[in-house]
């Protein structure tokens, strides 16, 4: 269930597109299938890049108006949120180029396996660490989202 104000499929939709993420990333590499492997580590990332997006230019910023709106005391928490958006689409980018540089190196063969072992070990642990830092986010807003509208401030003259 999401928050009042939040569109509840573009969630559920940037939620699962992490998980499957997460998944491909932790999936073992079948000996000789690394390329496969790779390729669909960036397929996953390719979806979830265009899903943060979309989530951080659209609905992150409907968020951050309406929570500064209801309480006009949030500012710095939604400045600090609206930070972390920029730090996540800077850490995609990075993984995301690490993704699609894994799939050339084992298309190009200019790796020897344990390059290539390092690299994917490399990508996973980028991968994992954005997944995590995106859920994180994800959490962060939707509980400033529910303090702006449902905090109890006490007796107001």
């Amino acid at each position: 269930m999401t928050e009042p104000g939040r569109d509840s499929r573009a969630v559920d939709r940037y939620n699962r597109l992490l998980r499957d993420l997460e998944t491909s990333l932790e999936s073992p590499v079948v000996p000789g299938e690394l390329a496969s492997w790779a390729a669909n580590v960036r397929q996953a990332a390719e979806d979830v890049g265009e899903s943060l997006e979309s989530s951080v230019q659209s609905a992150h910023q409907r968020l951050y108006q309406e929570i500064t709106a209801e309480d006009d005391d949030m500012t710095v928490r939604v400045e600090q949120l609206e930070a972390e958006d920029c730090g996540l689409i800077t850490d995609y980018a990075g993984f995301a180029q690490n993704a699609a540089g894994l799939c050339h190196a084992t298309d190009s063969g200019k790796l020897n396996e344990l390059e290539l072992e390092k690299a994917q070990e490399a990508l996973v642990d980028k991968g994992i660490a954005f997944v995590i830092r995106a859920r994180t986010q994800e959490a962060a807003i939707a509980t400033w989202y529910g303090e702006a509208f449902f905090r109890d401030r006490g007796v107001v003259d």
